[in-house]
């Protein structure tokens, strides 16, 4: 849903999921790989996601999964590395 460049060389991309988004991790995995980008950096927001489910499954798929708690705090992580 988002992809731009802070200060011109960190590149951060954020996708959106309101419902099922299982299906789509391949993709954004595929497209995280082709374009060179950290997990880290390469956010899956999903709402109402607890914070368990959410570090579970960024330590299981190749893409940081974020909810509305923990998004802020791994974007502002993005930006001080």
């Amino acid at each position: 849903d988002l992809f731009f460049l802070v200060s011109g060389k960190i590149p951060i991309w954020i996708e959106c999921k309101s419902g099922e988004f299982r299906s789509s991790l391949p993709k954004y995995i595929i497209l995280r790989e082709r374009l060179k980008m950290d997990k880290a950096n390469t956010l899956l927001f999903v709402m109402a996601l607890s914070n368990e489910e959410s570090s579970g499954l960024t330590a299981m798929f190749d893409v940081s999964i974020v909810n509305e708690y923990n998004f802020l705090t791994t974007v502002a992580h993005c930006l001080t590395k």
